[in-house]
């Protein structure tokens, strides 16, 4: 016989439900970014429109990276690498989510350090997160870049 466990449901109630194989909520899915963050300082809301894709740099089991160039804001031109992540795959196990929803948050907390990459844009679609990062680009690659 299974064994029932409430947990919390999206608004806080309790819920009653298998502890087996707990299915992943929409609101687990609302979670991963809740909020589209500008973390530049400037005052301007982006979204996938803002970003001209010019070339997939990685592939993983959750998504692509791919080489961006923003093409308008106070930053229009400068290149970015943009972390795409499939919600559907995401959500599938509650731990990956968990994980997704720490990197953010590490990333936005670590954005001061010289060292590390730095997490500039956070926004989602109905099926994507979108992760915009700084971009390391060594002075020998910097030439073979497409100029704006």
């Amino acid at each position: 016989m299974r064994k029932h466990e409430g947990s919390k449901t999206c608004r806080g109630r309790k819920e009653l439900r298998l502890d087996s194989n707990p299915q992943p909520r929409d609101c687990d899915r609302r979670r991963l970014l809740a909020v589209p963050a500008n973390l530049t300082g400037h005052v301007e809301k982006v979204g996938i429109e803002n970003f001209e894709l010019l070339k997939v740099l990685g592939t993983g089991a959750y998504g692509k990276v791919f080489l961006v160039r923003k093409v308008s804001g106070h930053d229009a031109g400068k290149p970015y690498a943009m972390k795409v992540l499939k919600k559907a795959t995401i959500v599938q196990k509650a731990k990956t989510a968990e994980h997704t929803r720490t990197e953010r948050q590490v990333l936005e907390h670590i954005r001061q350090s010289p060292f590390l990459v730095t997490l500039h844009y956070a926004f989602q679609t109905d099926t994507q997160l979108h992760l915009i990062l700084g971009l390391f680009v060594p002075p020998a690659v910097r030439l073979s870049l497409p100029v704006s």
